[in-house]
């Protein structure tokens, strides 16, 4: 490995931290009432009237078997124990709320949990209840901000049978809320709200659970693009041989919105329509041109970002397609053979077109050919992808589904269908190994001699410097392009600089080339990273594509130090 000593003065750095206290979001709270703590001291009456609750230990009514999936109904001289959470040896059992007097929404327990809420947090209340009496239960569960007192969310009625009545069984409820900005940092209170003017129409609760999630951010890297005309109407364009699907009007090129589906027929007719061609393809596009076309007629996704909001700088874009085609000929005109997909990567202007020559230009390329059936009846579901590298996608691209060229001659009769379009458009981690297997194929290495650590000509570089600085690793006299150093003044800063060579094609797919430095080759803690700036890269500086990436490091109060450029990435 290449080492450049250079002596400066001593670097030392001071780092500083700011912490910041937050509020802990609200803290996941069950319970299945499996133990016997009489009053359950943490829960309280919230009604207007003050209620009676305690542990309910006999449970009759509380039963599924062990298994929440196989309730029964209740018949009688049925033995019903078991909530299928706690055990079913007789310990198992639930929470009540006596009800004590016969005002509808008068009584109400609740239970506050510790925690707070936090903004577009989703919290989730779930459990089941029961009931032991000879009367129904109706009731209601609720999520309630107690720091506001008011209601966030709420199941609705739910009644429960009377254990005696031959439909009887345990119920289940489900309540959600999304915590808005209102609500951050304000108390949470589960409550359980009874809905019935009798005394004798109890509460039975039998288990619960809390939880608060954060919501899943979305993954800056995937974006995925569908199409399956179920939701439109036939016909779809009239009269339009130029028409921009996604808006509904004829295509306006440069002003269309992102992700526009557009077709490009060219004749006087109608050229696009929507048909129900049976399971799985209810509604399919019928695309067809009736007089003789150019060679611009196909299917166009424009003004889509491969970039994913500048993500490329970093990974690889990997875009992939799937759809289902038909042929539908009646004349013999369609060629269902050889048709194609194009992809345009790297435009950065916004005025992209439907048209076969700007798919043949701009950076594109013939990412796939495919064949299906032409016979009415039989789909074909044409799938692939094509990876970009890294930093050459644009900012405006898209792909063009097409017959051969020249070949876009149908009659009314005749046409092709399609149907779930779906394009994905996914941010990768760089593939390097095929990269490096080829160059080291290039100087016939195998076997050990072609991995990344192996030194094959016994020099001061391994496989992977001598790739990374183009370097030949069958000659101990090719280490490569020399690094470049150098010193200077800034505004009154002094500089040391240091130059290196980057293979362009290696540092697109994701080669790292960093400054290590330490102050004492001797004496601990060794190689950390360098302190430095990058000043620029001139592209294809050197031959055979390599740049020349300018680093400089202050110099300032500093007695030595010494730098070393660091390779890693395979």
């Amino acid at each position: 490995m290449r080492t450049t000593r250079v002596k400066l003065l001593t670097l030392t750095l001071g780092a500083c931290w700011i912490s910041a206290s937050s509020m802990a979001a609200i803290t996941a709270t069950s319970d299945d009432f499996s133990t016997n703590t009489e009053t359950y001291p943490n829960w309280i009456s919230v009604g207007t009237t003050n209620t009676e609750f305690n542990y309910d230990g006999t449970t009759d009514g509380d039963y599924d078997d062990g298994d929440p999936a196989s309730k029964l109904a209740y018949t009688p001289g049925m033995t019903l124990t078991g909530d299928g959470i706690s055990d079913l040896d007789g310990s198992d059992g639930g929470l009540r709320l006596n009800t004590l007097d016969a005002v509808q929404g008068n009584e109400a327990i609740g239970l506050t949990l510790a925690g707070t809420l936090s903004e577009s947090n989703t919290i989730s209340f779930t459990g089941s209840v029961y009931n032991d009496n000879s009367s129904f239960c109706p009731f209601n569960a609720q999520l309630w901000n107690l720091t506001d007192n008011s209601l966030l969310a709420e199941s609705g009625n739910i009644t429960v049978d009377a254990i005696g009545h031959v439909a009887y069984t345990p119920k289940s409820f489900d309540v959600s809320y999304v915590v808005t900005a209102a609500d951050e940092g304000d108390t949470l209170q589960i409550r359980f709200l009874e809905n019935a003017n009798s005394t004798a129409r109890d509460i039975y609760v039998d288990n619960f659970s809390v939880t608060s999630t954060p919501p899943v951010p979305p993954d800056p890297g995937l974006q995925v693009l569908e199409w399956n005309f179920n939701s439109d109407a036939d016909p779809i364009a009239e009269d339009n041989p130029n028409y921009d699907y996604t808006s509904d009007q004829t295509y306006v090129g440069s002003n269309a919105v992102a992700n526009t589906l557009a077709f490009r027929g060219g004749s006087g007719g109608t050229d696009y329509l929507l048909k129900d061609k049976g399971t799985g393809h209810e509604k399919s596009l019928l695309f067809r041109t009736i007089n003789p076309q150019g060679n611009d007629v196909g299917i166009y996704i424009q003004k889509m970002d491969f970039r994913q909001g500048g993500l490329n700088t970093t990974n690889q874009t990997k875009v992939s397609w799937s759809f289902d085609i038909l042929g539908s000929d009646s004349a013999g005109d369609v060629v269902p053979s050889n048709w194609t997909v194009r992809v345009n990567y790297a435009n950065y202007s916004p005025n992209i077109n439907t048209s076969d020559a700007w798919f043949n230009t701009n950076n594109s390329v013939l990412a796939q050919t495919f064949d299906f059936v032409d016979d009415d009846a039989t789909w074909t579901t044409v799938t692939g992808s094509y990876t970009i590298a890294i930093d050459d996608a644009g900012t405006f691209g898209g792909i063009q589904i097409r017959n051969p060229k020249g070949q876009g001659a149908y009659t009314s009769a005749d046409g092709v269908y399609l149907d779930n379009i779906q394009i994905t458009i996914q941010t990768i981690e760089p593939d390097l190994t095929g990269l490096f297997d080829d160059w080291a194929a290039g100087y016939s290495l195998t076997g050990t001699n072609a991995t990344s650590t192996a030194n094959p000509d016994g020099d001061a570089l391994n496989n992977l410097y001598e790739y990374a600085l183009g370097g030949n690793p069958t000659n101990a006299n090719d280490t490569g392009y020399a690094t470049m150093l150098n010193s200077g003044d800034d505004g009154g800063t002094n500089w040391f600089y240091y130059v290196h060579p980057e293979n362009n094609t290696a540092a697109k797919s994701g080669l790292n080339y960093t400054l290590n430095s330490d102050e004492n080759l001797v004496v601990a803690p060794g190689w950390t990273n360098a302190v430095y700036e990058v000043l620029g890269t001139a592209e294809d500086f050197y031959a055979d594509g390599f740049n020349a990436v300018t680093n400089r490091i202050s110099t300032e109060g500093k007695s030595q130090e010494f730098i070393k450029l660091q390779i890693d990435g395979l």
